[in-house]
């Protein structure tokens, strides 16, 4: 086995060079600035994907009050302080600016029921909806809410 010697002539292990270390060294500090940025277009999809998944569950939730309370359940977007109010919730759902909102009800409510909110019903059903959120990059999640079981999904 032979070992690499220097030219004095004693047995040494070879290191990097300076001008290696300086390449390796501008390579990841290139690859940082590519990936950067990229990962910084990700994060409002994410911040969307999450408040939709929030949203969703306080959805749920106020189907399963109704049908707990036997009492109806009003959910409506309100406007000037961008959130989401429920009837069985003092405190209502607030949204950052960055996330665009609209909320459709649907056409199945009863005569004496509000034009502007999805209801759920103590029997379990509702008056149905589409809830949209959206983001400045084009990004969109629906929720949707079937008039006719009250199952409540995320598209």
């Amino acid at each position: 086995m032979r070992t690499a010697t220097c030219a004095a002539g004693s047995n040494a292990l070879r290191g990097f060079t300076l001008l290696e270390l300086l390449v390796v060294l501008v390579i990841a500090s290139l690859a940082v600035g590519l990936v950067g940025p990229a990962v910084q277009r990700m994060l409002p999809g994410a911040e969307l994907k999450t408040h939709s998944r929030e949203l969703l569950a306080q959805v749920r939730y106020a189907r399963s009050q109704a049908i707990l309370s036997q009492q109806p359940v009003h959910l409506r977007h309100d406007e000037q302080s961008h959130s989401l109010s429920f009837s069985h919730h003092d405190k209502p759902m607030l949204l950052p600016a960055s996330v665009q909102l609209v909320l459709e009800p649907g056409s199945h409510g009863g005569p004496d029921d509000p034009e502007d909110a999805i209801i759920f019903y103590p029997q379990g059903y509702s008056s149905g909806g589409l809830i949209r959120l959206g983001a400045s990059g084009g990004r969109q999640f629906e929720i949707a809410v079937d008039w006719l079981t009250g199952r409540v999904q995320l598209q």
